[in-house]
């Protein structure tokens, strides 16, 4: 017995000697083993931005709402504000920081849950960019040995810029760009003190600092400014005078509707569908940061969803699906296309997908043939209804006018504007249906 306790300590010191060989066995094997996935592969992406024939945006294909900007482009305030919420010794400490992590215990407990958090900014670089958001022992070290990798391989201001491109702001907004138009409706060169330390507040969490999801969220968000502001004025990043002068700012009211919600939802699923049939992947859509340029032209498009919601019957059924496509003579540029009314809520593009007859929509063709043919507008026609009239291969076709109105002797004019069925079908074939297909 007196042996066993005599040789207790040996044995304690021999198994943490062995679990500490192990541990520095198992890191090391980690090491060589984790790679640094291509960071400009889906940490750099960006949405692919669909646009007029004016080059104003129409709207965006991809998972992630990004547009990347350089380091030089983000204003040094709006660094400084997010050091001094995240990582305020960015530029001086290592991968990760066990002083920091120390810190980061004490002073959320000094400031109740608003202080800093323990990790630093490239570690949370790489937890973002490269790892899932899952809890365990695996994806810790996996993030340790990134971020290790990541301080050898890049410069701070690299890591710093990847990072800024790459963390969650909440509302759907990748990277501070984004998150600036969001939040605040301009570009982050155009950032002020105040917005710079409201998005700074937010990053840490959105759930629980963006006012505009839940409204308990202001005060959160008015605690975590305050402190971000006074570790600014702590690093000397602001002086105690212009700290005094930053207001807490405007933040715009959240968007709830989806990116494809409403009729443009079925002009960005239209484009994506084509883009796939060139041979466009959707991994290459969703993170490839392509600017389409369609041949849509933005008043036309305006001016389709105002007709159609002017004109479309105030109590339509349910199954009432209405289309529009406006071509362009000559070229068959698309400048218009309306397939309903909200994507979100029906997928079926009636502009596109919809098969029915084609109606009056040959009269304008046949207009064309007849012009061409010498026929003018002046010329008088019938247009009483009903009246039959041969097919073409020896068949009674029986036209009628809608409602059956009887229109008398009128202009071809006269004709065009009232759409008169049984005036066009037999100027279609005065003028030649040969002709009227190739109008």
């Amino acid at each position: 017995m007196n042996n066993l306790r005599e040789r207790l300590p040996r044995i304690a010191v021999l198994i943490t000697g062995f679990g500490f060989v192990t541990g520095i066995f198992i890191f090391v094997f980690a090491y060589f083993t984790v790679s640094i996935p291509d960071p400009n592969a889906y940490v750099n992406s960006q949405s692919t931005i669909i646009q007029y024939a004016d080059g104003s945006e129409i709207g965006r294909i991809g998972s992630e709402n990004r547009t990347v900007v350089t380091l030089a482009q983000i204003p040094l305030t709006v660094r400084q504000a997010v050091m001094a919420a995240e990582d305020r010794n960015f530029y001086t400490n290592k991968a990760f920081s066990v002083t920091a992590l120390a810190q980061a215990v004490i002073d959320n407990v000094i400031s109740l849950g608003q202080g800093r958090g323990g990790s630093t900014i490239t570690q949370q670089y790489a937890k973002t960019a490269f790892l899932t958001p899952e809890r365990s022992i695996v994806r810790k070290v996996k993030e340790l040995i990134i971020a290790i990798k990541l301080e050898n391989r890049y410069s701070k201001d690299q890591i710093f810029e990847n990072y800024l491109n790459t963390i969650y702001f909440g509302r759907g907004s990748y990277g501070v760009q984004t998150a600036s138009q969001l939040y605040f409706g301009t570009t982050v060169d155009q950032l002020n003190v105040a917005q710079a330390a409201v998005l700074a507040s937010i990053l840490r969490s959105p759930g629980l600092y963006d006012p505009g999801f839940k409204a308990e969220n202001l005060s959160r968000l008015e605690n975590r400014f305050a402190y971000v502001i006074d570790g600014m004025v702590e690093e000397k990043w602001l002086t105690e005078e212009q700290a005094s002068r930053v207001k807490f700012p405007l933040i715009n009211p959240r968007v709830t509707s989806g990116a494809l919600s409403g009729p443009k939802g079925y002009v960005i699923s239209w484009v994506e569908r084509e883009l796939n049939r060139l041979g466009f992947t959707d991994e290459q859509l969703l993170i490839g940061g392509y600017i389409i340029k369609t041949t849509l032209v933005k008043e036309a498009q305006e001016a389709a969803v105002a007709a159609v919601n002017q004109e479309a019957p105030v109590r339509a059924p349910e199954n009432l699906h209405i289309g529009l496509v406006s071509i362009k003579p000559g070229t068959g540029e698309i400048l218009a296309m309306y397939g309903g009314k909200d994507y979100l809520k029906y997928q079926f593009n009636a502009a596109t997908q919809g098969i029915a007859s084609g109606g009056s929509s040959f009269k304008p063709f046949a207009l064309i043939a007849a012009l061409e043919a010498g026929i003018p507008l002046t010329s008088v026609w019938n247009g009483d209804s009903p009246k039959v009239y041969d097919d073409g291969i020896g068949r009674p076709y029986l036209v009628n006018n809608y409602g059956g109105k009887n229109y008398g002797d009128v202009s071809l004019l006269t004709a065009t504007e009232q759409s008169i069925n049984t005036i066009y079908v037999p100027l279609g074939i005065k003028a030649g249906v040969d002709k009227v297909v190739d109008a």
